[in-house]
C-alpha cells in the first residue's frame, strides 16, 4: 500500500520547522511529529543582505538533522519552502543549492502572498468558529494578514516587519525602554497604514497563529490582567513589565524559551500596532 505519510519543512526567518503527518483511513490529517530549531536566518543577514557563513552552517546542520526523517518518503510527499529571509538574501542560492542536496528535495522560496495563503489554510484546520475571520502571523521577517471565511481567504497582505527584524532595529542588545517601545509601535503602525482599510471592521473573530503570538498569549496570562486573553491593554501591561526589568529575558517565565524571549520585544510592538490599527478587541492564539 502506498505511504500516506507527508512532510512539510518551513525555512523561516526565525526558526526552521518540520512537521510529519499522515492521512488516516478516514482522510483526516494526523500529526506524527514536529521539530523546530532557532536558526535565525533573518538575524544572519549582513549589511549587504547576504547570509553570513555562520548562519549558513547553522542552517545546513539543522537540515541535516531533518533529512534523516525524510528518507522513506517519496519526493511528491515532501514540500520544503523558504520565506522572508530567503526572499531578501542576495546569496540565497547558496542555501537553496546546498540545502536541497542535504535534504534530497528542492527548496522553494515562496512569495509573501503565497505564504499568507498557506498560513490561512493551516489555521483553518484548527479554527472552526463560523463567521468572517482575521488571521495574523508574526514571523521572523514578515507579518501576514489574511481575511476570509470558512471557505477561502478574501484579502491577503505580507508586510516586511517581523519579530527578528523589529527587535534588531529597535531593541539592539536586547535593551527595552519606553522610548524604544514607542518608536517600534509607531513604525509598525505606519507600515500598516496602507492596508488598514481592507481589514478594519471586516471581521468577527481574530486569530494569531505564530510562535510569537502564542508566547505573548502566555505572558498576558502570567504577567498581565488579561487572564489569557490577548487585548491591547494586556499587551501594554506586558510592555510595562519588560520596560521595568529592561529586557524580555528577565521578564518571561520558564515555559518561554530564551530564543523566543530574545525576539519578543519586536513581536510585542508589532502585535500591539496590529491590534490598535485594525481595531482588534481580542485575538486568540492558535496552535
Amino acid at each position: 500500500m502506498p505511504t500516506r505519510q507527508f512532510a512539510a519543512i518551513d525555512l523561516g526567518s526565525n526558526s526552521f520547522h518540520m512537521v510529519l503527518a499522515r492521512v488516516t483511513a478516514s482522510d483526516q490529517i494526523q500529526i506524527i511529529d514536529r521539530d523546530k530549531e532557532y536558526v535565525r536566518l533573518g538575524g544572519g543577514l549582513d549589511a549587504d543582505r547576504n547570509l553570513t557563513p555562520e548562519v549558513l552552517q547553522a542552517a545546513y546542520a539543522c537540515l541535516s538533522r531533518f533529512s534523516d526523517r525524510l528518507e522513506a518518503l517519496p519526493p511528491e510527499h515532501v514540500r520544503c519552502v523558504g520565506t522572508n529571509a530567503l526572499r531578501q538574501a542576495k546569496n540565497a542560492h547558496l542555501l537553496l543549492e546546498q540545502g536541497a542536496s542535504i535534504l534530497g528535495h528542492p527548496i522553494e522560496v515562496i512569495a509573501g502572498l503565497e505564504e499568507a495563503r498557506l498560513i490561512y489554510e493551516g489555521a483553518g484546520l484548527e479554527v472552526n468558529q463560523p463567521g468572517k475571520r482575521l488571521i495574523v502571523d508574526i514571523g521572523g521577517g514578515s507579518t501576514e494578514l489574511i481575511l476570509g471565511d470558512e471557505i477561502q481567504a478574501q484579502a491577503l497582505d505580507s508586510l516586511y516587519m517581523g519579530c527578528v527584524s523589529w527587535t534588531q532595529r529597535f531593541f539592539p542588545n536586547g535593551k527595552v525602554t519606553a522610548k524604544r517601545m514607542e518608536k517600534a509601535i509607531l513604525a509598525a503602525r505606519r507600515r500598516l497604514a496602507h492596508v488598514m482599510r481592507r481589514y478594519r471592521g471586516q471581521f468577527q473573530h481574530a486569530w494569531g497563529c505564530s510562535g510569537t503570538i502564542n508566547a505573548l498569549g502566555r505572558l498576558t496570562s502570567q504577567l498581565a490582567s488579561g487572564k489569557g486573553a490577548i487585548t491591547e491593554t494586556a499587551l501594554m501591561e506586558v510592555a510595562a513589565r519588560l520596560i521595568d526589568t529592561g529586557s524580555a529575558k528577565a521578564s518571561v517565565e520558564p515555559d518561554i524559551s530564551p530564543q523566543r524571549a530574545e525576539v519578543l520585544p519586536g513581536g510585542l510592538a508589532i502585535l500591539t500596532a496590529v491590534m490598535h490599527t485594525l481595531r482588534i478587541p481580542i485575538i486568540s492564539p492558535v496552535g
